[in-house]
């Protein structure tokens, strides 16, 4: 078949940072390529790309589209979608994001211009004109599943017809994972340890390896980190993501606070770009993330603990979520009740000082990493 894979919203340029509808609209090119299918992608920034896989710009999209038997996007221009619908074309759409569930934290909390609001229902909305006019779904997990099962039915989608096809539905919408590249990471040059000022080559650095959001959790960790700091003076928090948000803000704040700014816990600015994370991740010697209570956190499927797997880092995280559920059910970390500091201590220090341990998490790590490898 001829594939059109769609990212009108994020560029997908190698030396820029890649979110995730990019990064799987890129990994889905190379899988569907080596099937032996005809695939195009169109982006706003297309990157090289291997003979196999043709790449345009957003001037090429109609064309591009209209001459696909599939077409596999995060959101297309409503006017489009309506056309393709018109001319019979399969649009498969990629639900990895729960877009209102994910936003509802920054919405509730107030600090939004009206510009904002606006935009963020905006893309709620949106997403929903995309269950009702879609031919196909993916989503990353089978609990997400069960979320889109629910709001397809609330759309009319759930008919008699669909099920006598397919009682299982699985047609209608299944499960493709975020997955973790074939190859291992392999450093460039150093970027910390004895790189960053207050990072010395001798310290033990925990990655918090993302952006910091609304509606995570990077308080619990510089409180933890605060409590180990005062016992010993090896440890170093290390902020990659450098976007800002109002979490982000308060953190530093915090940070601030507790006399850790710029001497245990560090913030890095400006982004790193994607291809050039695995310097950071294999450096590091924890992994960490957390997050709230929330929504959000039921139907997540984070991109930085595939980043941990990944690099064989051992991880400490909130549990709750789908891949914070697998830390702890596969050993390869510690997974823990969101806002528990003493837990977070306690982890931080046994994870640190048990050089067995991390080699058991390590060995766990690599058979997660098979099972997730982007081929499979």
């Amino acid at each position: 078949m001829k594939v059109a894979l769609v990212s009108v919203d994020y560029g997908v340029d190698p030396g820029a940072r890649m979110l995730v509808p990019a990064i799987r609209i890129d990994a889905f090119a190379r899988e569907l390529a080596r099937l032996g299918h005809e695939v195009v992608v169109v982006a706003p920034t297309p990157p090289e790309a291997p003979d196999d896989v043709v790449r345009v710009g957003l001037e090429a999209l109609e064309h591009s589209v209209f001459g696909a038997d599939r077409v596999v996007a995060y959101r297309l221009p409503t006017g489009l979608a309506s056309r393709l619908g018109g001319l019979g074309t399969p649009v498969v759409y990629d639900l990895f994001v729960p877009y209102l569930a994910e936003h509802l934290s920054a919405l509730a909390l107030g600090r939004l211009t009206v510009a904002d609001r606006r935009l963020l229902r905006l893309a709620a909305v949106d997403q929903l004109r995309s269950i009702a006019a879609g031919g196909a779904f993916v989503c990353p997990s089978e609990r997400a599943r069960d979320f889109w099962l629910g709001l397809l039915g609330g759309v009319g989608r759930l008919d008699p017809e669909t099920y006598a096809r397919d009682p299982s539905l699985r047609s209608l919408i299944d499960v493709v994972p975020l997955g973790i590249p074939e190859r291992p990471p392999r450093p460039a040059r150093p970027v910390l340890k004895g790189v960053v000022r207050g990072i010395d080559a001798r310290d033990a650095v925990l990655l918090w390896a993302g952006g910091i959001w609304d509606w995570l959790d990077p308080l619990t960790v510089i409180r933890a980190v605060a409590g180990v700091a005062s016992r010993r003076d090896d440890v170093r928090l290390f902020f990659l993501g450098g976007e800002r948000s109002a979490m982000t803000e308060t953190a530093t704040a915090l940070a601030r606070q507790l006399g850790l700014l710029g001497r245990v816990v560090f913030f890095n600015e400006g982004c790193v770009a994607y291809e050039e994370r695995a310097g950071y991740l294999l450096e590091a010697d924890l992994g960490v993330c957390a997050h709230l209570d929330s929504l959000e956190a039921r139907f997540a499927f984070r991109t930085r603990l595939l980043d941990h797997f990944w690099a064989g880092l051992p991880t400490i995280t909130t549990r709750g979520d789908e891949l914070g559920e697998l830390v702890g059910r596969r050993g390869l970390g510690r997974a823990l009740p969101a806002g528990d500091v003493e837990g977070w201590e306690g982890a931080i220090e046994q994870l640190l000082d048990d050089e067995d341990e991390r080699e058991r998490i390590r060995a766990n790590l690599a058979a997660v990493r098979e099972e997730l490898a982007w081929p499979r």
